[in-house]
Formats: structure tokens, C-alpha cells, sequence
């Protein structure tokens, strides 16, 4: 049985892969510039109140930016990440939302490790005269926003703290910044420890929640938010 569902779970795995390959094949074989998609995919990001048109949006614009140096650097230049800022912020932990959030959270950090691609240095400002141009003080309010709304979300959790780590790894904050920061994590961080000492201590005279693939234990995000606040301590 058992060896019949790791079996299902690869072949699975293997079609998403295909399907994502072949997408990414059929947007290049349309004899349509990446570009051209990507414009298109940005309008309607910015423009539809419509949770399924912006879903294929962001699908668009995943494979354009995944594939495509050009696009990497031309959605820097523009500050697209602003308006993927603005777009996560729609949506909550439904399970409708999800999938979006993920693939969201994904382009984010397809552009966060192509920084060095755009003109800009990689030492980011937080901010310059008072203005937060590039939205980079925003987009670390809003990785921690995610790790506590999603905290329970193996995914989500994740990909939200290697955004979180690789914003503090390339942003030359100020002190303002990282204390809010510092003081953030570390009062998730107590939670999610509180919460896995409490389960645990449950589990000694009950029988244990086993969890799934998707749902996060709260001791491997108390992991996690430990590792972050070493990296915040080492700047700060």
C-alpha cells in the first residue's frame, strides 16, 4: 500500500514537472515575445478583480520570468515587485487562494535572486529621503505578515522565509528597520516554540496529531524563525 502511494506521489510529481515544461514551451512556440506575454499578464495582474484570470496571469508571468533573463531585468526596472507586493496582500489562507499565493511567492523569488541581473546595486537602500522607492522595507513587513498568517502552510512557510532571508541578506537597512524586524520574529518565534512544547507535552498522554506533507509542525517553524533571527542579528 504503501509502495503504491510513493509510486502514485513521483508519477505526480513527474506530470506537474512535464506540464510546467510544456507550458513554458507552448508560451515560446506561440511565435509571441516573452515580453509581449509579460506586458499582457502584468495588465491583467494589475487590472482584474478576478481570482482565476489573475491565477493564469501569474502562471504567464512564472515562466516568463523563470525562463527569461530579459524579463527578470525588465520587471526589476519597472518595480513589478511593488504590484506583486499589492497582490498578495488580496488574498488570505483559503484554500482558493493558495495556489495563487504560491505562485505569487514564487515569482517574487525567481526576481529576488536576479537583483544582480538588474542596474541596481545589490546593497538595496530601505530607504532614500524618506521614500521607500524600491519597496523593499514593504516587502519585509510582508514576508513576516506571511509567516504568521501561513504558519501553518509547509509551502507557503517556506518559500515566504527564503524571501524574508534573501530581503535581510541584500538590504542595507536601517537600524529601524531591523529592530522592528528582530522584534517580530522573535515574538513568532516564542509562539511557534510555546506551541510545539505544548504539543508535545499533549502527546505524552495522548495519541499524536500526525502531520500531513502540507501542514507544518510547529517545531520545524520554530527551526526556521530561529534561523532568521541569527540573520537578522548578524546585520543588526
Amino acid at each position: 500500500m504503501w509502495r503504491c502511494r510513493q509510486t502514485w506521489t513521483q508519477l505526480a510529481f513527474q506530470l506537474t514537472l512535464a506540464l510546467r515544461e510544456e507550458s513554458a514551451e507552448n508560451v515560446q512556440d506561440e511565435g509571441i515575445p516573452l515580453r509581449c506575454h509579460l506586458k499582457q499578464a502584468l495588465a491583467i495582474l494589475e487590472t482584474s478583480p478576478r481570482v482565476h484570470q489573475v491565477l493564469q496571469a501569474v502562471k504567464t508571468l512564472e515562466i516568463c520570468v523563470r525562463v527569461s533573463k530579459e524579463c527578470r531585468v525588465e520587471c526589476l526596472a519597472h518595480r513589478v515587485p511593488r504590484l506583486l507586493y499589492k497582490t498578495i496582500r488580496k488574498y488570505n489562507r483559503s484554500r482558493r487562494h493558495s495556489e495563487l499565493l504560491h505562485q505569487l511567492l514564487q515569482v517574487c523569488l525567481y526576481l529576488t535572486s536576479s537583483r544582480g541581473e538588474a542596474t541596481t546595486t545589490m546593497s538595496t537602500p530601505v530607504a532614500a529621503d524618506g521614500q521607500d522607492v524600491d519597496g523593499v522595507a514593504e516587502s519585509l513587513e510582508l514576508w513576516i505578515d506571511m509567516l504568521h498568517m501561513h504558519r501553518e502552510s509547509t509551502d507557503l512557510f517556506t518559500l515566504s522565509a527564503r524571501l524574508c532571508k534573501r530581503t535581510l541578506a541584500t538590504l542595507n537597512a536601517n537600524k529601524w528597520s531591523i529592530d522592528k524586524a528582530l522584534w517580530r520574529l522573535r515574538l513568532l518565534h516564542a509562539m511557534m516554540a510555546k506551541t510545539a512544547k505544548t504539543q508535545w507535552i499533549v502527546a505524552r498522554v495522548a495519541p499524536m496529531t500526525h502531520y500531513t506533507k502540507d501542514h507544518l509542525h510547529p517545531q520545524k517553524a520554530a527551526s526556521i524563525l530561529h534561523a532568521l533571527l541569527d540573520v537578522v542579528c548578524m546585520i543588526s
